[in-house]
Parts: structure tokens; C-alpha cells; sequence
């Protein structure tokens, strides 16, 4: 019986020891290579950056990355001031070359040398209007996600956009590219690598969807204008009011976007009630009657403001872009 039991203990201890010596292998051959994998990282990062004539726009502190691929930027300052900071940029692809360009990237905590996001520099007017709007200066950092792949070949790609913002809000855009052909040779075509953003606008849109997701701001902006822009009706009551205009007046009005609406009314209340910070989100969708140029649909977006929907010229833009292909839920 002692004899067996010896036995067994030595086939426990040597199970245990080869356990241990596969446990150890296993992590020196991650070490290894993560640690080829960072390398082979700047490498790749270092040779885009200055092919690119970007060296002098990104700087970190530290650059890590996994057997799987994935790029990770720690301590990054952006910009030839180095005016903007993020605490991380993930990279998990990234590719331009003679068939086609290819991104997947996120960048969080982005926000400029005071700790504070600033959207006088990095948002749209309206936006920048709406922040101002809801009783805040500026917004608090800000995580971006982008997801870009495009096909020289074919002629067309897919574009993804995801923007948040603590206590305000998040926003995503998502579009169908055609006619991208004309960024095959922007690399040659000057050495300012921020004027990628103006070549961008040659795009043309097939499709796009636009979902709002509130975290506070129109909450905030609504009960702001609910205070201030109240007024007396006839039967003592006081009737709340959104960007000085009432529901009923604001349905009635929007009701011109019936062209592109198949329920107008119920659209465009749900609009106002989304505005005044009585719902979560609002989510757009449209596909274009025609290819619209990118810069036609950046313009549209960033200056459409909430009583814009009540006039036709709105509506006869919107019309001409998209015809009876738009719809609009409110959650």
C-alpha cells in the first residue's frame, strides 16, 4: 500500500512539474511575442507615420501590442503644438495602399491641453450651439471609434463614426461610399497629411444612418428652454415651449417634410419630443435617390437646426437628396 502510494505521489508531483514547465513555456512564448509584436508595432507605425509626412503630428509615451495584432498608444499628444492629448489610441488595423485603404481605430479621452474637450475647434456649429444650449461650456472628453474600408477596385466603401461624450452624448454615423477612386493617389498628391479630411469630401454617399443617444445634454437644453420660454395661455396654463416654438405649431410646420416622410406627423413629433429631452435617442436613416458628394452631406448635418424642419426650404433639400426614403424613431 506505502509502495503505491509513493507512486502516485511522484506522478502527481511530475504532472504538477510539467505543468509548471508548460505554464512557463506558454508565457515566455507570449512575452516573446508580444515583444516582436511591439517591435514589428513602431515599426509599422513609425514607416506609415512617415510616409505619410505625419512624424510630427503624433507623439507618445508608450507603444504596445498583441500577437493578435492589435496596436495600443499610451499617453498620446496629437498635433505639431501637441494641442491635443488622448489617453489611448487602439489600432487594431490599419492599410493604405494601391487596392484600397483600411481602418479600425479608437481613440479615448481625447480632449485638448486643458483637460477639457473643446468644441469650438473639433465639433460642428449646431452641435457646439446645443452644448452652449444645455447650460455647459465644453464637453468632457471625448472616445471616437472609426471603422474605414474602401475598395479602389470596386469603386466604393463603408465608413463608421462613433463619437461620446460623458454627461452629453453619443452620436453615430454610419455611411455607403461610392466613387472613392479619387483617394488612390492623395498620398502623392501634397505633403499636408491634414488635408486628407478636404480630399475626403470627393466621396460621394449612397446611404447613411445617424443615431443620437442622449446622456444629458438635450435633457438638460430642454428643461433650460421649458424655464425660460414658457408662456400664458388663455385658460391660465402655461404652455412649455421648445426653442420658442410650441408642439402643435412645430408638427404643423414640419408637416412640409411630408415628402419625405411616409407619417410626417408622427416623425416630427417624435422630433420634438426627442429635442425637449423627453426621450433617450433618435436614429436617422436614409438611402440617397441619388450619389450625393460627401461634402453636400457633411454641410446638411452640420448646420440642420431644430426649427430648420419647419421651413420648405429644409424640406426641399432633403427632398432633393433623399425623396421618400428617410426614416426617423424615437426610442
Amino acid at each position: 500500500m506505502e509502495e503505491v502510494k509513493g507512486k502516485t505521489s511522484k506522478k502527481t508531483m511530475i504532472f504538477a512539474i510539467v505543468g509548471v514547465v508548460v505554464v512557463v513555456l506558454l508565457a515566455a512564448i507570449w512575452l516573446g511575442s508580444s515583444w516582436y509584436a511591439t517591435t514589428q508595432a513602431k515599426k509599422k507605425v513609425d514607416d506609415f507615420l512617415f510616409d505619410n509626412k505625419m512624424e510630427d503630428y503624433i507623439h507618445w509615451k508608450d507603444l504596445s501590442a498583441s500577437p493578435a495584432g492589435d496596436i495600443t498608444l499610451s499617453g498620446v499628444t496629437l498635433g505639431k503644438k501637441e494641442d491635443w492629448m488622448a489617453d489611448e489610441i487602439v489600432i487594431r488595423e490599419f492599410n493604405r495602399d494601391r487596392d484600397g485603404v483600411a481602418l479600425d481605430m479608437s481613440i479615448r479621452k481625447l480632449s485638448d491641453d486643458s483637460q477639457e474637450f473643446a468644441p469650438s475647434v473639433m465639433l460642428p456649429s449646431v452641435l457646439r450651439s446645443y452644448i452652449i444650449a444645455s447650460g455647459r461650456a465644453s464637453a468632457k472628453p471625448l472616445d471616437i471609434d472609426v471603422n474605414l474600408n474602401i475598395n479602389f477596385e470596386d469603386n466604393e466603401g463603408d465608413f463608421f463614426l462613433r463619437l461620446e461624450s460623458d454627461d452629453f452624448a453619443e452620436v453615430e454615423f454610419e455611411a455607403k461610399l461610392d466613387k472613392v477612386k479619387g483617394l488612390r493617389n492623395s498620398r502623392e498628391k501634397t505633403s499636408n497629411p491634414l488635408s486628407v479630411f478636404d480630399e475626403t469630401f470627393e466621396l460621394n454617399v449612397q446611404s447613411l444612418r445617424v443615431k443620437y443617444n442622449d446622456d444629458g445634454m438635450l435633457k438638460r437644453m430642454g428643461m433650460l428652454e421649458k424655464r425660460y420660454l414658457s408662456i400664458p395661455m388663455p385658460s391660465g396654463k402655461e404652455e412649455k415651449l421648445v426653442t420658442g416654438i410650441s408642439k402643435d405649431s412645430f408638427v404643423r410646420k414640419c408637416s412640409s417634410l411630408k415628402f419625405i416622410l411616409e407619417d410626417p406627423q408622427d416623425a416630427c413629433s417624435k422630433i420634438y419630443d426627442a429635442h425637449a429631452g423627453e426621450a433617450s435617442g433618435i436614429s436617422f436613416e436614409a438611402t440617397a435617390k441619388r450619389s450625393v458628394p460627401w461634402d453636400e452631406i457633411v454641410d446638411t448635418l452640420s448646420n440642420l437646426r431644430f426649427r430648420d424642419l419647419t421651413t420648405s426650404a429644409a424640406a426641399d433639400s432633403l427632398q432633393e437628396k433623399f425623396g421618400r426614403n428617410v426614416s426617423i424613431t424615437v426610442d
